[in-house]
């Protein structure tokens, strides 16, 4: 498939984009990609004990509220995915950590225009008066999160994957 045309039909922080691409026997198709304007980031972040710092909060795609790891968008081009990480933790939770680690860039559906990178966040600590967002922050022991976890109860099960992979290689 060759892209051929791309117009930009709808652009805030999220933008639809119609693609038409031609395939090899010259038949065209269009596809509406979607995503946010410079990506975003998915957050694992973890406490100097262990616990998985999450955040209760509605979600208007499905239309429910999740408690689910903490996230958002790159501000702009130059923003790199960890300081995103690291500002969003701060922003949502009013914690900030002592280490990051880039799990990957992930692509979550075919029609996904945008990529969203998992950032591990470790020890994490409460830094009083920095919390922005009116958000519900849980802690919960995060063995205990990733061994009842069902995909229906998070959007960022392709985060939650990396981070597992990443444990399974660091035993």
């Amino acid at each position: 498939m060759k892209l051929i045309k791309e117009e930009v039909k709808y652009k805030n922080y999220r933008k639809v984009i119609l693609r038409t691409f031609v395939d090899k026997n010259g038949k065209q198709w269009e596809y509406e990609t979607s995503g946010s304007i410079y990506g975003s980031s998915s957050i694992i972040a973890l406490t100097e004990d262990n616990q998985i710092i999450l955040v209760r909060e509605f979600r208007p795609g499905p239309m429910k509220e999740f408690l689910d790891i903490p996230g958002g968008g790159l501000d702009s081009n130059d923003e790199d995915a960890v300081d995103c990480a690291m500002r969003e933790l701060t922003e949502e939770t009013g914690y900030v950590g002592k280490k990051a680690t880039l799990l990957g860039k992930i692509f979550d559906g075919a029609y996904i225009s945008s990529p969203k990178y998992a950032v591990l966040i470790e020890g994490c600590v409460f830094k009083e008066g920095s919390k922005i967002e009116d958000i519900e922050v849980v802690l919960k022991p995060y063995d205990e999160y990733l061994e009842n976890l069902k995909p229906e109860d998070t959007v960022n099960l392709s985060a939650i994957l990396l981070f597992k992979e990443y444990l399974r290689k660091k035993k």
